[in-house]
């Protein structure tokens, strides 16, 4: 804002007729006017919110002549409403937390020792001032807000928190030997610590390493992954030891994918096939998350056991199997005594999985690691009866070419494969894709002509093209079934009910 072109008895006569708002946009808006009105118009009539924008603002742009102005002229920033400026707490209260965090923020380390040395009750229940010098980098910053922290009485007030904490003259030196580090400080310096971590301030890292009081787990540096602390922290923790919840730090890098951060902790002494709280080694973590790298490297490890198994009875290959992670399965089948038949408690294999999600690289890979073609569930369903169930025609061929599959085989409910492709009801060409309903009665007679006609009969009467033959699932295998002389379509289920209706 342009000065105004007005003598300066003028003005300062204008300035005794404004609000304190009025006054204080006046001085902040330019610096001729700051210099005019600095005397006793802007500390005098300045009020409330607005005088605590004056000391924002010089203790963002490092002006200590208006800090310590501010300081000794008014002592004190009562609550006050935004609006009317009236106040409306008669407890004093410093407010001066905000300044503080402004100056450590933009690293104005003199007004630091300024607003602290004026009272250093400032920080007795908040340190927020020293994440935000970390957030910007002042490691000068840093250090002198821990050297003041470290003074800050432990001792609850009896009375109020604001009470005796403001004095309209400058405090008397207080003895160091009063005081002792106040505990209540802890998740500021933690949570500056993590920041520091997270963005690899290592400067700052060493300096709060050095002070002792920041406490991070090393399952919380793991995930973070920054190698440097990571050597630090080993170098004090002895290792094989679960943190809070029974967490391992190598699960925790293994899930975030921090391969350095895993390395350090096996180097330090860390068991590489140690187990969490539910059992899963960082292998098992690794796989169940999807983390290739890290699968890679621990494979390519000797010392680690690739089919230990969670408390579940889950393998890593299970697991894998589970997600649907191609690449990870097939570096366990290539790993060296792991089984290729894993199931859970109810029944469900490794094969199992990848043929229900129709995942057909995966299904080539077990069956040509050997794995058993036709294990059943805790209710007789086989990988050839989920694959058809869910509608995957590529998957249905592999399996009904390969030994050892009874493409008849019966659930305990007596329904195979052909009558689970036809309950799914996953036909093409059907208005707004609904699912033909086998035990409706209006589909019935449409069932029997697909089951009993030429495939160009069952391709009419849906009115589906070859290429939706191909793709349109339960159409398509149901003829590859049908074709095969194994098939009975005649069968019939628990309920005495045949395929046909």
């Amino acid at each position: 804002m342009a000065p105004p072109h007005l003598p300066n008895e003028i003005i300062l006569m204008i300035a005794r007729y404004l609000t304190p708002r009025g006054v204080a946009n006046l001085m902040l808006g330019n610096w001729e006017l700051y210099h005019l009105l600095r005397g006793g118009v802007i500390f005098d009539r300045t009020l409330g919110s607005s005088r605590n924008g004056v000391i924002l603002w010089a203790c963002q742009h490092d002006r200590k002549d208006v800090v310590l102005a501010m300081l000794h002229r008014q002592g004190e920033f009562a609550y006050r409403d935004w609006q009317g400026f009236e106040i409306v707490s008669k407890t004093p209260s410093s407010e001066l937390h905000l300044p503080l965090r402004f100056a450590a923020f933009y690293g104005h380390v003199e007004i630091i020792k300024i607003l602290l040395d004026w009272d250093i009750n400032t920080i007795r229940e908040d340190l927020r001032a020293l994440p935000a010098a970390v957030s910007g980098q002042h490691l000068e910053a840093v250090k002198v807000l821990l050297g003041y922290s470290a003074k800050v009485p432990d001792d609850s007030p009896e009375t109020s928190p604001f009470e005796d904490v403001y004095i309209l003259e400058e405090s008397p030196p207080v003895s160091e030997a009063s005081f002792t580090p106040c505990h209540r400080h802890r998740r500021f310096l933690n949570q500056a610590f993590v920041d520091a971590i997270r963005n690899g301030y290592d400067e700052i890292i060493e300096v709060l390493v050095a002070d002792g009081r920041a406490e991070i787990s090393l399952c919380e540096a793991a995930r973070i992954g920054n190698e440097r602390f990571m050597k630090l922290s080993c170098a004090s923790k002895p290792p094989n030891s679960l943190g809070e919840g029974r967490m391992s730090p190598l699960g925790v890098a293994a899930e975030a994918g921090h391969e350095g951060a895993l390395q350090i902790l096996i180097e330090a002494g860390w068991d590489v096939n140690l187990r969490d709280g539910n059992g899963r080694t960082p292998l098992f973590i690794a796989a169940a998350s999807g983390q290739e790298a890290i699968t890679r490297m621990l494979l390519g490890r000797k010392d680690v056991n690739a089919d230990l198994a969670n408390h579940q009875g889950h393998t890593p290959l299970l697991e894998a199997s589970r997600k649907g992670y191609v690449a990870i399965i097939e570096q366990l089948l290539a790993a060296e005594n792991v089984n290729v038949n894993p199931s859970t408690s109810s029944g469900q294999s490794a094969l199992s999985f990848v043929a229900g999600q129709g995942i057909e690289n995966a299904v080539r890979l077990f069956l040509s690691a050997g794995a058993h073609p036709d294990t059943r569930d805790h209710i007789g369903r086989s990988p050839l009866s989920l694959a058809a169930g869910a509608g995957f025609p590529a998957v249905v061929e592999l399996l009904l070419a390969v030994d050892g599959v009874e493409p008849d085989s019966k659930c305990k409910q007596s329904q195979t494969p052909l009558a689970y492709a036809v309950l799914s009801g996953r036909f093409p060409g059907r208005i707004n894709g609904e699912k033909i309903n086998a035990t409706a009665n209006g589909d019935e007679q449409q069932m029997l002509d697909i089951l009993r006609g030429s495939i160009e009969d069952r391709m009419a009467c849906l009115g589906v093209e070859e290429e939706a033959l191909r793709n349109g699932a339960a159409l398509s295998i149901m003829n590859l079934l049908l074709e095969d002389n194994r098939v009975d379509p005649n069968s019939r289920d628990a309920k005495g009910s045949d395929i046909e209706g």
